[in-house]
C-alpha cells in the first residue's frame, strides 16, 4: 500500500482505500494506514471522505491509544504530520470551495 501512495502520479485511491479498510479491520491498528485512508477517501469523496477518514482516525486514537502502531513517538509524529504533506494539500486544492 505504501508503494501505491508514494507513486509520483497515478496513485489509485480506490486501491489504497480498500487495502486500508481491510488492514484496519482485520490485521492492524496503524496510524500510517489510517492517514493513507484519509488521503484516499479525500480523493474519492471530497469533504465527506475527509470527514469520514478523520473520524476513523479519532476513533482509533480514542479506543486504542498507546496500543496503536507505530509505537515509537517519532514515528507516530511523522505519521500524523503526513496529514499536512504536499500530497494531502494538493488533494485539498482540488476542492477550491474550502
Amino acid at each position: 500500500m505504501r508503494e501505491e501512495v508514494n507513486k509520483l502520479s497515478g496513485a489509485d485511491a480506490g486501491i489504497v482505500s480498500q487495502l486500508a479498510e481491510k488492514l484496519l479491520t482485520t490485521r492492524t491498528k496503524d496510524i500510517r494506514v489510517a492517514t493513507w485512508y484519509i488521503w484516499a477517501r479525500l480523493r474519492q469523496d471530497g469533504e465527506k471522505g475527509l470527514a469520514d477518514g478523520l473520524e476513523l482516525l479519532t476513533g482509533l486514537l480514542q479506543r486504542f491509544g498507546e496500543h496503536l502502531h507505530p509505537q515509537r513517538s517519532r514515528a507516530r509524529k511523522a505519521a500524523l504530520e503526513w496529514l499536512c504533506s504536499a500530497r494531502i494539500l494538493d488533494s485539498l486544492s482540488l476542492y477550491p470551495e474550502w
